[in-house]
């Protein structure tokens, strides 16, 4: 079993993602950008922790990938910001499910919206973590090719 700990939005809160690191114990960490500096303070902490990411709109000169393909326990996972998709819109979020889809994902991560979001369809799951500047956060378990996903929050930190 694999334990992940997917965040979004961190903008500088360090804080929080040293707190949810802490509470959740992760095996792996996915973070969907708009706050790829604050990653140095979860390294420093936990340094065999394994962090995967993706760059933001508010990651400037950063040379993390926009989106990224990548599997966990044999489960594909596409994840991006979702500025490029518009996802601050039902027709941004079908062209991120598509975009999925068309690259065998069982599993889309997305941020932007500061807003948690956790839909199932299809055999999909379409996750947005919320902003872990707020607080909020996800956790997602995938064991022998099964999905999990729970939307979680520190509270205001």
């Amino acid at each position: 079993m694999k334990r992940v700990l997917v965040c979004s939005d961190s903008h500088g809160n360090e804080r929080a993602l040293l707190a949810a690191a802490e509470a959740e114990r992760p095996d792996l960490l996915l973070h969907l950008g708009d706050g790829e500096r604050d990653l140095d303070a979860l390294r420093g902490a936990y340094p065999d922790l394994e962090i995967r990411g993706v760059r933001g709109n508010c990651d400037w000169g950063s040379a993390a990938p926009l989106l990224r393909l990548t599997e966990v326990e044999g489960v594909r996972v596409f994840m991006t910001h979702g500025h490029e998709y518009g996802v601050k819109w039902d027709a941004g979020l079908l062209r991120l499910r598509y975009a999925a889809l068309e690259r065998g994902a069982r599993l889309a991560l997305y941020g932007h919206t500061h807003s948690q979001r956790l839909e199932r369809e299809d055999g999909m799951i379409l996750l947005n973590p919320g902003a872990l500047g707020c607080g909020c956060y996800a956790i997602v378990t995938v064991e022998d090719g099964k999905v999990e996903a729970e939307l979680r929050s520190l509270g205001r930190i």
